[in-house]
């Protein structure tokens, strides 16, 4: 990707890298844009993968406990498998599928009826198969700012970039109003300095009160 590249010029400044995507997106089908959602309609979200903590588990996790304890109609499946499924689906609010063949990865996520997919990853990732994946199945996809999902979800406009470090009550919301008109509103720095202010791409996000 791109990001990759440039993360390999400021380290090698002599080196010039070119630069081949794994895969053609405009061959993938543009999924649509989630509905809007009636008042208490159940928002399913498709996390596909293994998920470890670079894949961010931690941040799922929190997702999920958030939307237990604030009753949010959220509820998160993973497509896959993760470093403690249990821990997860104790919240009440995730389900976790297992591990699947390749073969079967695009009918076991169609299979999931969902809205949309987040990719939670925490480390700039050089192409992001599961993104390929979420797609072809239909979905559009959430992700962070940070390495090549962000750059291809905002080259195609298939998805949602949220600023990296977004608190976990505002990832929710946005996750609950990704087919709102408004563009997404994040803590100002004064109130969480880890929150980088970017604009989202792709149809905008509205954030919901917490």
């Amino acid at each position: 990707s791109a990001d990759a590249a440039a993360r390999m010029r400021r380290q090698f400044p002599g080196l010039r890298p070119a630069v081949r995507p794994w895969e053609d997106d405009a061959a993938i089908p543009v999924p649509p844009v989630p509905p809007v959602a009636a008042a208490g309609r159940l928002r399913r979200v498709v996390i596909p993968g293994g998920i470890g903590i670079e894949k961010g588990y931690e941040v799922l996790l929190a997702c999920a406990r958030d939307a237990a304890a604030r009753a949010l109609p959220l509820s998160f499946v993973v497509v896959g498998h993760t470093i403690d499924d249990d821990r997860l689906i104790d919240t009440g609010s995730a389900f976790v599928t297992g591990e699947y063949d390749e073969a079967e990865a695009e009918a076991l996520v169609r299979a999931q009826r969902a809205d949309l997919a987040f990719l939670p990853a925490l480390w700039p990732e050089t192409w992001s198969y599961t993104l390929s994946l979420a797609w072809r199945a239909g979905l559009p996809a959430a992700v962070f700012d940070l390495g090549a999902p962000a750059e291809r979800v905002r080259a195609t406009g298939r998805g949602w970039v949220l600023p990296l470090g977004l608190p976990i009550k505002s990832i929710n919301n946005a996750l609950l109003s990704a087919d709102n008109n408004a563009p997404l509103s994040v803590p100002s720095l004064a109130e969480r300095d880890r929150v980088s202010h970017h604009r989202v791409s792709g149809p905008p996000l509205r954030a919901l009160p917490a």
